[in-house]
């Protein structure tokens, strides 16, 4: 994961055994939407170094299939009042891009609740 003050990219290999394709499809597994979703929720948070929630979504489109082994490009660009637009692509194809609002959690210490 690479990050700067607003711009957050990573590279993610998909494990053929992530439990989001456990019954999602037998014999042709697809990486469900919320699971897009929340790889991209995680890394906001690792980049805050807090803990994030959803609040809303908008514009979220799921275009191309995740399947086991694929090899992704996770591209978000954080905007003002705690909201961001989010990519993946999937080699050449956008698999999903949306825009989302969260909210970072701290505690007093700065470490993640």
């Amino acid at each position: 994961m690479t990050s700067r003050r607003n711009r957050i990219t990573a590279n993610l290999v998909i494990p053929e055994n992530l439990i989001y394709f456990s019954g999602h499809f037998p014999g042709a597994p697809i990486l469900p939407g919320v699971a897009q979703i929340r790889f991209v929720t995680s890394l906001i948070g690792r980049h805050l170094e807090s803990s994030v929630m959803l609040t809303r979504l908008s514009r979220v489109k799921f275009t191309a299939p995740i399947s086991p082994g694929d090899q992704l490009k996770v591209e978000i660009t954080l905007m003002d009042n705690n909201q961001a637009s989010w990519q993946i692509e999937n080699g050449r194809r956008t698999a999903s891009r949306g825009k989302l609002a969260y909210r970072a959690d701290r505690n007093e210490t700065g470490i993640p609740i």
